[in-house]
């Protein structure tokens, strides 16, 4: 797990750098751009017998016109009354993903999440949380919406089929984004 994040961070510095310094290596240009940056996120409510709330910003920089990465942070609230008593878990944690544009619009995904946790049923709170990695792999289409906005509809697989992805395997994510 810890070479893949390694990989990741080498990728997004090496692009950086390459993209700062010009043809000649003599000058530097401005560094980050703000008209590459684009901030969104996706949730999803769900009440009734089985409620589920879930929150995730994201922020996602161009790297070129076909890489893009990005930083997530995420919440979940899940509920079952089908037990007593209830079962409650709260899931919160972090993401990095990356975003490779085959296409125009079209584009493969690769994600890895860790995420911690806390049910009702967890008594030892002198102990660390649980914790749990995620590791994902899709394909995602991308419709702008305005110039300087979109929408995604992500295909993702599951790929330690994680006992915290409470839906099905692949599942789907649909998320927003507009540029700063």
């Amino acid at each position: 797990m810890r070479n893949l994040i390694l990989i990741f961070a080498l990728v997004i510095n090496f692009n950086i750098l390459n993209g700062q310094v010009s043809s000649d290596s003599s000058t530097v240009k401005e560094g980050l751009k703000s008209s590459k940056i684009f901030v969104g996120g996706n949730f999803s409510l769900n009440f009734g017998t089985i409620s589920s709330i879930y929150i995730a910003p994201t922020i996602t920089y161009a790297l070129t016109e076909d890489i893009f990465v990005g930083l997530g942070a995420n919440y979940e609230y899940f509920s079952d009354r089908n037990y007593v008593p209830k079962y409650d878990i709260s899931i919160y944690g972090g993401s990095l993903f990356l975003r490779y544009f085959v296409l125009d619009n079209l584009f493969a995904h690769f994600e890895y999440e860790k995420l911690y946790y806390k049910d009702s049923y967890y008594l030892m709170p002198s102990y660390p949380l649980p914790t749990t990695d995620g590791i994902y792999l899709g394909i995602g289409y991308r419709q702008w919406i305005s110039e300087n906005a979109y929408m995604t509809i992500i295909a993702l697989f599951d790929l330690q089929n994680n006992q915290f992805n409470f839906g099905t395997n692949p599942f789907l994510r649909v998320g927003f984004a507009v540029g700063l």
